[in-house]
C-alpha cells in the first residue's frame, strides 16, 4: 500500500487518494463532485479508497477551487445579431444545457480584434478564471487559435477546426452534408445544380463544396464553376447572387443553400419573379431549423444535428479536463441527415 502523505495537521491528502487509486487529483475531485464523465468503475475504486484512508475534503478548498474552475468560456464570432441566428442560439442553448447539467457555469466571450491580439483567449485560463474553452464556428482566419495545440489548457472547437493543427473538436460531417443535398437533387433529375455557399473563410462551406463536387463527379455531371456562387451567409446577399445567376444563365434548375434562413429567402425572391418552387425550380437548405417544416412549399433540408453536436462537445471539453496534462486529441464526426419535405417536388419533374 502506498504510504500514507499527510498534510502538516496530520490529515490524509488528495494527492494520497490518488496516489493509492492510481488516478490524477483530478479524478478524484471528480468523484467527488458527482461528475459524470467518470466511469463507474472507476467512480467506485476512488470511493472504496476514500472510504478506508478515511479522507476528509477540505471543504474550503473545494469551495475555492468551484469558484474558480467551475467555469467553461464559449466564444463565438464577432458579427452583429448573432444571439438572433438560429444555428448559434440553438448551438449555445445546447452548449448551456450540457454545462448546467455538469453543475458548470458558463461565460460567453466575442471573438474581437483585442481577444486575439491580446492572447485573451490564454489569459483566462492562465489568472484561473476558467477551467476549459469551447469555440462555436471559427473561421479559416483564425489560426491565433493554434497556441492551443501546444498547450495543457483544455479546449474543443465545435464545428470547426484548424487544417493542419492537432486541436480536438466535434463537428457534423459537412462532405456528406454537401453530398446528402446534391445527390437528392441529382435523384430528381436535376443536372445544373447551383450552390449557394456560404463564407469561404469557413471549413463547414468548405467542406460542403467538397461533397457537392464529388457527388456531380461520381453522377458524370460536368462541374460549372459559374454555378458556385455567393461567399457571405447574408441572405440579401444570397439573394443577389441567385438573381444575378437567373439573369445570366437561365439552365439552373436546383439550388443548394448553405443555410435555411439564406433557402427562405431566395425562395421568397423566386416567387416574386414568378417562378413556382417546386414546379419551376427546387430548393434545398443546410440547417433544419423548426421554421423550416413551416414555410410554403416545406423546405427540404440536411439536419446539421446542432444539439448532438453542442453536447459532444461539451463532453469531450470534460474529457480534455480529467486528462489533464495526459491531454485529449479526440475528435468526433456527426453525422448528418436529409430531412425531404416539399420544396424539391417529386422524383424525374426535370426531363
Amino acid at each position: 500500500m502506498t504510504k500514507k502523505v499527510k498534510n502538516k495537521n496530520g490529515a490524509v491528502t488528495i494527492e494520497m487518494v490518488a496516489a493509492e487509486a492510481g488516478v490524477s487529483k483530478t479524478t478524484v475531485s471528480f468523484v467527488l463532485n458527482n461528475n459524470p464523465t467518470i466511469s463507474e468503475k472507476t467512480r467506485r475504486k476512488v470511493l472504496d479508497i476514500v472510504q478506508s484512508l478515511r479522507y476528509q475534503p477540505n471543504v474550503n478548498a473545494r469551495n475555492l477551487s468551484s469558484r474558480k474552475n467551475k467555469t467553461i468560456c464559449v466564444v463565438v464570432p464577432e458579427f452583429g445579431h448573432i444571439f438572433e441566428d438560429p444555428y448559434f442560439s440553438r448551438a449555445l442553448g445546447g452548449v448551456y444545457d450540457e454545462i448546467e447539467a455538469m453543475d458548470y457555469r458558463i461565460t460567453l466571450r466575442k471573438a474581437s480584434l483585442s481577444f486575439a491580439s491580446n492572447k485573451e483567449f490564454l489569459n483566462l485560463f492562465r489568472s484561473s478564471e476558467i477551467s476549459g474553452m469551447i469555440y462555436v464556428g471559427s473561421t479559416l482566419d483564425d489560426y491565433y487559435l493554434a497556441d492551443f495545440a501546444g498547450s495543457d489548457f483544455p479546449f474543443v472547437f465545435m464545428n470547426s477546426y484548424l487544417p493542419g493543427v492537432e486541436i480536438p473538436y466535434v463537428m457534423v460531417d459537412c462532405v456528406k452534408v454537401g453530398l446528402l443535398a446534391t445527390n437528392h437533387l441529382i435523384s430528381l433529375g436535376h443536372k445544373r445544380i447551383a450552390r449557394v455557399a456560404g463564407s469561404s473563410n469557413t471549413v463547414t462551406a468548405r467542406d460542403i463544396g467538397v461533397g457537392y463536387r464529388k457527388a456531380l463527379r461520381e453522377a458524370g455531371i460536368e462541374y460549372d464553376s459559374k454555378l458556385e456562387i455567393g461567399d457571405t451567409y447574408s441572405p440579401e446577399a444570397a439573394v443577389e447572387a441567385v438573381l444575378k445567376l437567373l439573369d445570366s444563365d437561365k439552365s439552373a434548375t436546383a439550388f443548394m443553400v448553405a443555410n435555411d434562413i439564406m433557402a427562405y429567402s431566395i425562395m421568397e425572391a423566386l416567387n416574386r419573379k414568378g417562378m413556382r418552387i417546386p414546379g419551376d425550380c427546387a430548393v434545398i437548405g443546410c440547417d433544419n431549423i423548426d421554421f423550416s417544416r413551416l414555410i410554403s412549399p416545406p423546405l427540404t433540408s440536411v439536419d446539421l444535428k446542432v444539439f448532438e453536436t453542442a453536447r459532444e462537445t461539451v463532453r469531450l471539453l470534460f474529457k480534455t479536463i480529467e486528462a489533464g496534462a495526459e491531454k485529449v486529441q479526440m475528435s468526433k464526426i456527426i453525422e448528418p441527415k436529409l430531412i425531404i419535405r416539399s420544396s424539391c417536388g417529386e422524383k424525374n419533374i426535370i426531363a
